[in-house]
């Protein structure tokens, strides 16, 4: 340091963007390590006024008494394109499934990560 003058080796001329490793400059892999976890520390001290202020409360719907009930199960397969279609057989697994005791819906899904299918699945349990 330089009489007054403070050195901040991974700051940038726009705050909270820092630089570190070879995007600086020339440097060998342990310099680029120690680089990267001091920009993270300082990108962590910028967001640390902000932690947890976009979180709420989990909501739950009310639980219903099953006691005495039969099971009810759902098989949701998942088709997922050639992903698991090209390896599995989705409909021998879905007409398996409705063999099974307790099954009361068994169903394939394109996609059963997507929204619109979740969705979907929340409405069938329902």
């Amino acid at each position: 340091m330089c009489g007054s003058a403070i050195i901040l080796p991974l700051s940038t001329a726009r705050e909270g963007i820092y630089v570190c490793g070879a995007a600086q400059g020339p440097k060998d892999i342990p310099e680029t390590v120690v680089q990267a976890s001091g920009a993270a520390a300082e990108a962590g001290r910028l967001l640390a006024p902000s932690r947890g202020t976009l979180t709420r409360a989990k909501e739950y719907p009310p639980e219903i008494d099953v006691t005495g009930e039969a099971p009810r199960v759902g098989v949701f397969v998942c088709h997922c394109g050639i992903n698991i279609a090209g390896t599995v057989d989705v409909a021998a697994v879905e007409e398996y499934a409705r063999t099974l005791p307790y099954v009361v819906y068994a169903g394939r899904n394109l996609f059963t990560c997507s929204q619109d299918t979740q969705d979907a699945m929340k409405e069938i349990i329902a």
